[in-house]
Parts: structure tokens; sequence; C-alpha cells
């Protein structure tokens, strides 16, 4: 019987938490926002900026607008469209569903700018 209590517990817990982590993911994913709350009121830099002018922008954090162009079939990246301007954006830390190309968004990602390229890294998207 003591065995059982415990198992009753421990199955009660797992359960508390898998249904805690499904509704946190539900109500962000429901607002079409995934991976760090992206600021209302942050400012919105363009693409051509920060490709212009990576210096400016290393170690830092941006947001920008434009559109999916292409997704990785793992999910794992997808290039990102600002007028004539692509680039590759990796996700950090969190998953997307497969996006529509062409559907806009905005994104929160982290710049590295090196020697001879710049990467730009999403720490958030949602969906617009």
């Amino acid at each position: 019987m003591f065995k059982n209590k415990k198992l009753i517990v421990l199955l009660a817990a797992i359960t508390s938490v898998v249904v805690a982590t499904i509704v946190i993911h539900t109500s962000k994913s429901d607002k079409g926002l995934f991976g760090n709350e992206i600021p209302a009121d942050a400012e919105i830099v363009s693409l051509a900026q920060v490709l212009n002018n990576p210096q400016e922008f290393d170690g830092k954090e941006v947001v920008m607008e434009g559109t999916i162009s292409v997704q990785c079939a793992s999910l794992c990246f997808f290039n990102f469209r600002e007028g004539n301007n692509v680039i590759e954006i990796p996700l950090n830390g969190f998953n997307v569903p497969r996006i529509q190309i062409g559907r806009r968004v905005r994104v929160i990602s982290k710049v590295y700018s090196g020697s001879e390229r710049v990467v730009i890294s999403a720490t958030g998207l949602r969906l617009l």
C-alpha cells in the first residue's frame, strides 16, 4: 500500500508539471509568440541597418520585422527577408511550428559581428 501511495503522488506530480508546461506553451503559441517575449514598445531596427553597420549592434538584442522566405525541414532556422536583404537566422532556445512562406514576423535576436560575417540568432518570434 505504501509503495502505491508513493507511485500515485509521483504520477500526480509529473502530470501537474506536464499540464502546466502545455498550458504555458499553448497560451504563448495562441498569441503567435514563440520563445522570449518581444516588448511592444521595442524600437524596430531594419536588417539593412544591422548588415551595414554590424559593429554598432554586436552583442546587442535587436527587434526586426520582415517575412519568412525559407524554413529548414527540421525547423531549426529560417531565412528572414526584409526588402532585398535576406539572412539565415537560427533559433536560440525555442522551437516554432512550420510557418507559411511569406508570413510577416517580428523577431527579437542577438547580433554577433565577426571579422567576416554577421550572425543573428533569434531568441523570440511573433507571428504578425
